[in-house]
């Protein structure tokens, strides 16, 4: 009886280890993926406070259209996805509007951005949101052809 008595307690106290071991793993595993999260956290409140501070109003407001213009995108996508494309042609020129007008924004903000002056030599703000608003009408003519 005796002899009975001792591996089982030695066979507890291994289980009772590998419980622990498992435990404190987990907790590790936890940990770490909290720590990712604070991480990644932390990197996201640092971009955008630097972005607060040191972005211009103007690109502001160019983002902010480019946000626009990306989530209508995505929502014509989605759209698409779950009700089907039916009268293609609408989907089809309606996304591609989507796509141009953000290709248009993105154009804007290189040209309208202070830290690009140099690579647009002769080209002031002024011109390069005149060349957006061209490049819009005849965007949007061509989309409303394509409609039919």
């Amino acid at each position: 009886m005796l002899i009975s008595k001792v591996p089982e307690k030695t066979v507890a106290t291994r289980a009772d280890v590998g419980v622990q071991s498992n435990l404190q793993n987990l907790t590790y595993g936890r940990q770490k993926q909290f720590i990712d999260k604070m991480t990644a956290l932390t990197i996201v409140a640092k971009f955008w406070q630097e972005y607060a501070k040191n972005t211009p109003k103007k690109l502001k407001i160019i983002d902010a259209y480019l946000l626009y213009v990306f989530l209508t995108g995505v929502i014509e996508f989605v759209y698409c996805c779950l009700v089907g494309t039916f009268p293609f042609n609408s989907f089809l020129s309606g996304f591609i509007s989507s796509v141009s007008c953000f290709v248009l924004g993105v154009c804007l903000r290189l040209q309208v951005n202070p830290q690009n002056k140099n690579q647009f030599h002769g080209i002031s703000p002024e011109r390069g949101f005149a060349d957006f608003i061209f490049a819009h009408v005849i965007l949007h003519i061509v989309v409303m052809n394509f409609i039919g």
